[in-house]
């Protein structure tokens, strides 16, 4: 699927790049998209770390009062197009991970070069700093998503948002 996703933007006139974001060493992770078939040959375009071997190269941009600002992987910060494929997965605390997932924690890097951690997708994780406040006024979603979804569901009769 990826192959035609590239040979249709190549069409296009645009150099496509397939990429990722590192959640292990970058060299080992590229070694498992290679035994997973994606590499340079398969997709008929150049694998590419968006935020560098080990998870570092990253931009900075502002991400609202919650979280402050969030380090963007660089190649994805500085790319002028995307195209998201997106892959059908379980997630332990939405029950499916697609497309606003990939978008949301795949373009946020591992980690900031100088802010560590909490400035890449582990502050996602944790909700920043703040913390998120129960507001009962506010859980419409999560009462729709509760009776179809069990860590939500769970998380709400708890009255909990983060694990």
């Amino acid at each position: 699927m990826i192959r035609k996703v590239v040979t249709a933007i190549q069409e296009a006139g645009a150099k496509p790049f397939v990429t990722d974001t590192v959640r292990i060493m970058g060299l080992d992770y590229l070694e498992v998209a290679n035994q997973n078939g994606l590499n340079h040959l398969s997709c008929g375009a150049p694998v590419v770390l968006a935020d560098g071997l080990y998870g570092k190269d990253s931009i900075l941009v502002k991400a609202g009062p919650l979280l402050g600002e969030i380090a963007v992987a660089s190649a994805i910060h500085d790319t002028p197009a995307m195209v998201v494929c997106s892959h059908v997965k379980g997630h332990i605390n939405a029950g499916y991970a697609g497309a606003l997932k990939n978008l949301a924690m795949g373009c946020v890097s591992s980690r900031h070069r100088e802010k560590g951690w909490k400035k890449g997708r582990g502050g996602m994780h944790c909700h920043g700093e703040m913390g998120l406040q129960w507001n009962a006024e506010k859980v419409h979603v999560l009462r729709a998503m509760q009776k179809y979804l069990p860590a939500p569901r769970d998380r709400f009769q708890r009255r909990r948002l983060c694990h």
